[in-house]
């Protein structure tokens, strides 16, 4: 039995719900009757009546009125009415791009390295802004790196008391959100890297994910407290909780759908929260291990990998995962190679992973996404930490490390710690 509990500030009571859910099948479909509705702990704020209640239908006939309008103004409207299409497909999840058999290799002579004595140990986490001019990055030292990609020099720093763990950025640049080994979460200005705000009391854990809906300043975050905090930054509030994760919750992403992904570590499912429909899709069979890390392909597709070695593929409709490939960086020493990293070049069939084993690897998604295929692989020495697509495809970012990003059971003294922009080669 599921329960929804919400808790509202001005009258301060607690009102639970039964909700009386069917108990899904074996079958592999997943619609509506099978969602389980979330436990959601939710603080208002008052707000007028224009503010923030606009529906997502409503939202959608608001954006397709502007489209037809600017169509009108335009000279070129067959120019125009494909990016309404692209834009429509985005928004319903349904846009698929194919551009994996345009990549052919990397360029090893033209691959950029970034190192700074401020960031000495291993880099844990990068974050690139949409522009793609700013690169920021996190290390075991408590340094958050910002980085000019045109010039390829740093130009500012934060410093912590503890290793960073994540970084992300709204896609206006407007905010920067961090989480070291602490339960806060800190606001900054990327610009100025002047500290806006510090959450502190909403999570009872470290914080292990961050994520920023697209074109919004809705940010989420997850923890080792088995919760997913929604924030609203345009208020700095708190705005509720997540609760369904029975285990520390690795990490979330986020689209341009006001819904979050997560992955459950040692529980073992994934779920995607619908937070305007307040409930969520539960997803499970995948790995054997702790499931570490999820990445959106699109709004309909996800990407997750673990500590068991795998890459599983998932529907949002279907609740195992479409294909798995196990041993994807191979085995050593009779154990899988703990995948450590993964990247999506979002609405489009490539995709990267990360391990210790020596290489980053380039997939191609293959049969609507069905099948896994090696393209090639970068040679790498050290842990794969992070990775990221530019969002043309141009270029890959790995951050490296002598060890892994969430702890120090084994380390290699050859590594370096560094960023590496490595280009990739189109036909």
């Amino acid at each position: 039995m599921s329960f929804f509990v919400r808790e509202n500030n001005v009258s301060k009571r607690n009102k639970k719900v039964n909700i009386k859910r069917k108990i899904p099948d074996k079958d592999d479909e997943i619609d509506s009757d099978t969602e389980e509705l979330n436990g959601i702990n939710r603080s208002f704020k008052e707000y007028s009546d224009d503010e923030d209640t606009e529906t997502p239908d409503g939202k959608r006939l608001r954006l397709a009125k502007q489209y037809l309008e600017d169509i009108k103004k335009s000279d070129d409207e067959e120019d125009v009415s494909k990016k309404l299409k692209l834009e429509f497909l985005e928004s319903i999840g349904k846009l698929k791009k194919y551009v994996a058999d345009d990549i052919v290799l990397y360029d090893s002579k033209n691959i950029i390295t970034l190192k700074h004595k401020l960031q000495s140990q291993s880099i844990t986490c990068i974050c690139l802004s949409l522009d793609e001019n700013i690169l920021f990055s996190g290390s075991k030292s408590g340094k958050v790196l910002r980085w000019n990609i045109e010039t390829k020099h740093q130009t500012g720093h934060i410093s912590f008391d503890s290793h960073i763990m994540n970084i992300a950025m709204s896609s206006d640049n407007k905010f920067l959100a961090i989480s070291d080994k602490s339960h806060k979460i800190y606001i900054y200005d990327p610009m100025s890297l002047k500290k806006l705000h510090v959450f502190d009391g909403q999570h009872r854990g470290k914080v292990t994910g961050i994520s920023f809906r697209k074109d919004s300043h809705q940010m989420f975050t997850s923890s080792e407290d088995r919760t997913i905090k929604v924030f609203s930054l345009d208020e700095m509030v708190y705005v509720e909780t997540l609760f369904g994760h029975q285990n520390a919750v690795t990490s979330i992403d986020a689209l341009h759908k006001e819904r979050v992904l997560s992955a459950g570590g040692c529980d073992g499912t994934l779920r995607i929260w619908k937070i305007v429909e307040e409930s969520q899709l539960v997803f499970n069979g995948g790995h054997k291990g702790s499931v570490d890390i999820v990445k959106f392909i699109n709004e309909e597709y996800f990407l997750s990998c673990g500590d068991d070695g795998s890459l599983c593929v998932w529907n949002a409709s279907k609740k195992r995962p479409i294909t798995e490939l196990k041993l994807a960086h191979g085995s050593s020493a009779g154990s899988a190679n703990w995948i450590t990293s993964i990247a999506t070049l979002v609405n489009t069939d490539l995709i990267a992973s990360g391990s210790y084993d020596g290489f980053i690897r380039i997939w191609k998604l293959n049969k609507n996404y069905r099948e896994i295929v090696l393209k090639f692989e970068i040679p790498v020495f050290g842990f794969i930490n992070s990775l990221q697509f530019t969002s043309n495809g141009n270029y890959i970012i790995a951050g490296i490390g002598q060890e892994h990003r969430l702890g120090r059971w084994w380390s290699y003294k050859e590594a370096k710690n560094k960023i590496l922009i490595i280009p990739l080669q189109k036909k």
